[in-house]
């Protein structure tokens, strides 16, 4: 009798502990799992003004093998790139000189040279696909190959129409607003 007393006690504190594991109720479902702490020091170190108006955006996918020979043997990272760059114009450059009227009804407004506002791999997006390397921090060379790779989109975008999409975007973008406001027809020249 009394061994049955103790099993039916057993029982019912194993039932408890159960249920108090599965409601959490004694954080004993955290049990084995790393406890994080965040402790951040953030200070605002600068505000800057911005003007870049951003006007087209040029996404990229390339497969990049970066090699690095060495004594022993050839490093290797292959990595299937997804990138961007976008293309601006920087309405902080434009000054009361720029704007001049012509006539009654027109005004010539002289824009800045479009520019790249940034370039930039998309870390989401970008895999590595093969490696081999003797290092045992790979980091570096997957360091450099991403750095790579991010120049490269760079100079891809500088030398597609990026500048020139940039223009017919401001012109279908700033063109009808400036009109509406000023009640004349707007002509854009830009910087050479």
């Amino acid at each position: 009798m009394r061994s049955v007393t103790s099993f039916i006690i057993l029982l019912a504190l194993l039932v408890l502990a159960y249920i108090l594991y599965m409601i959490n109720g004694f954080g004993f479902a955290s049990w084995g799992k790393p406890q994080i702490i965040h402790n951040h020091n953030i200070v605002l170190e600068k505000i800057e003004q911005l003007g870049k108006l951003e006007l087209v955006k040029y996404k990229f996918r390339d497969i990049y093998d970066y090699t690095e020979k060495g004594y022993l043997a050839n490093e290797t990272v292959g990595i299937i790139v997804s990138g961007e760059a976008v293309g601006c114009i920087d309405l902080k450059k434009i000054k009361s000189k720029d704007i001049f009227a012509k006539g009654n009804d027109s005004l010539l407004i002289t824009l800045p040279k479009p520019e790249l506002c940034y370039w930039k791999i998309n870390q989401q997006e970008t895999r590595i696909y093969n490696s081999f390397h003797i290092r045992m921090n790979s980091a570096s060379l997957y360091g450099k190959a991403y750095r790579e790779a991010e120049k490269f989109i760079e100079q891809t975008a500088r030398k597609s129409d990026i500048f020139d999409r940039t223009k017919e975007s401001a012109e279908k973008l700033l063109k009808p607003l400036l009109q509406e406001i000023a009640q004349k027809k707007i002509v854009f020249l830009y910087e050479k």
